[in-house]
């Protein structure tokens, strides 16, 4: 007779605990987004300046974050400006950086999450998200919907690669229309909508958070076209195409690895600049704020431009 296979154990789902969807989860998300992604971003060579298109510009290297060379964050950016012969003052810079990292990302970021983030978390027990002084949304009524807008200004970003230089728009224009595409999510019952990288178009880091449409609307920077709920055919196909094999270069950029470590993240408290959400350099440690002890910093330029909002929680619990 032969030999009995043993019944392998069963894994253990370990329960998540994240404690607030505005305050961790969604930044997290973008921090480790960043340091994954295979869109390239890189050092300041030049700008930023005006085309002949009348963009906005600036040249950059290309790299990606985890390759040797690109800055890690946002510290690092402005030093390569200051280092390329074209510094710029701290707030400009920032919007850059911000375009720089999040552009093209909202699709990717919003069917991960619809299809990877939220079966993952509710198989360890964690079926809603709190936001706001303890308001929740359960993650079954969130929905992917698409934006499209006539922005008011257009930026662009020179990247100089090894194959040549090439061109890319912030504001990318959807095929042959004049209208830039967006993707957020919605909750179904209440109508609250969750932007996490309006920040590409507007220059900053943070994730949003809108009680309705209208909120959200006159936060869009551009006029309105359309806005409607994904189907899910286009959904699927990005999911496939963020799951193609070239994305090995990058194994954590795949959605069920971005996953896991997003929630692995969530999970250790692992340090990011609450501004620019980019880690610490090479050798260094995040500064701390002295009031609050919390919030953790690259710099003192991203410590100053947070203040701004940070000032207004600072010490509380």
């Amino acid at each position: 007779m032969g030999k009995k296979n043993k019944a392998k154990p069963r894994e253990q789902k370990e329960e998540v605990n994240i404690e607030t969807f505005g305050s961790l989860l969604l930044d997290t998300i973008i921090s480790e987004y960043i340091q994954v992604t295979t869109v390239p971003s890189g050092k300041v060579q030049s700008g930023p300046e005006i085309t002949s298109e009348g963009y906005e510009s600036l040249r950059l290297n290309a790299l990606c974050h985890f390759e040797n060379g690109c800055p890690h964050n946002f510290g690092e950016f402005l030093v390569s400006a200051t280092e390329s012969g074209h510094p710029m003052k701290p707030n400009i810079a920032f919007a850059w950086w911000c375009r720089s990292r999040l552009r093209y990302s909202c699709s990717t970021i919003v069917a991960t999450f619809t299809r990877f983030m939220v079966p993952y978390l509710k198989e360890r027990r964690m079926e809603e998200l709190t936001y706001l002084a303890g308001q929740t949304i359960r993650m079954d009524d969130l929905e992917i919907f698409s934006l499209s807008f006539k922005p008011r200004k257009t930026h662009a970003l020179v990247l100089n690669t090894f194959l040549g230089q090439r061109t890319e728009i912030i504001e990318a224009l959807n095929g042959f229309s004049s209208s830039c595409s967006h993707n957020v999510l919605r909750c179904k019952k209440t109508g609250i909508i969750i932007d996490i990288t309006l920040g590409q178009f507007l220059g900053t880091m943070k994730p949003y958070i809108f009680q309705d449409e209208d909120q959200f609307f006159r936060h869009v920077p551009g006029e309105v076209v359309y806005f409607f709920k994904t189907a899910e055919k286009s959904i699927n196909e990005q999911v496939a195409r963020d799951d193609l094999p070239h994305h090995n270069i990058s194994p954590d950029s795949r959605p069920g690895k971005f996953t896991k470590r997003v929630s692995r993240s969530c999970q250790t408290n692992k340090g990011f600049c609450w501004n620019c959400k980019g880690v610490a350099s090479v050798g260094s440690a995040l500064k701390r704020c002295t009031q609050c002890k919390k919030a953790t910093y690259c710099c003192r330029e991203c410590q100053i431009l947070h203040w701004k909002s940070h000032k207004y929680v600072c010490g509380q619990e």
